[in-house]
């Protein structure tokens, strides 16, 4: 009975030990790189060229050209959070970020002062 419980717990262990992000293999359907230039920021249009990479290890990366500057945003696999077959989200260092790959790309981005928001197309 002993070595049995013993079996258990290690069996217990080793599958909580191990890594299945199914989050990350899901959003690897989508890798590559998405731009566009129909950018809004709190509803408004605005001048600027958004592009977001999907890697093959699950980390999206951000960057959002306007005038005055660029933003970036980076998170790593880990913070992917799959709410459907074809949407995500990112909560990084209270910056939000959802993706809905439905059709082409529609991004929301919030970093605390303000959301930007557009479709982008693979390139």
């Amino acid at each position: 009975m002993r070595n049995l419980l013993k079996i258990f717990f290690i069996v217990f262990v080793f599958l909580g030990c191990a890594n299945d992000n199914t989050s990350v293999n899901n959003i690897v359907k989508y890798k590559g790189t998405y731009t566009g230039n129909d950018i809004t920021y709190n509803g408004s249009a605005i001048y600027a060229v958004a592009a977001i990479t999907v890697e093959e290890s699950g980390k999206v990366t951000l960057e959002i050209r306007r005038d005055n500057g660029t933003l970036n945003f980076y998170a790593d696999a880990d913070f992917i959070k799959e709410l459907s077959s074809t949407k995500f989200e990112v909560n990084s260092l209270g910056q939000y970020l959802s993706l809905d790959f439905s059709n082409g790309l529609y991004f929301i981005f919030n970093q605390g002062k303000g959301n930007y928001s557009g479709n982008l197309t693979k390139q």
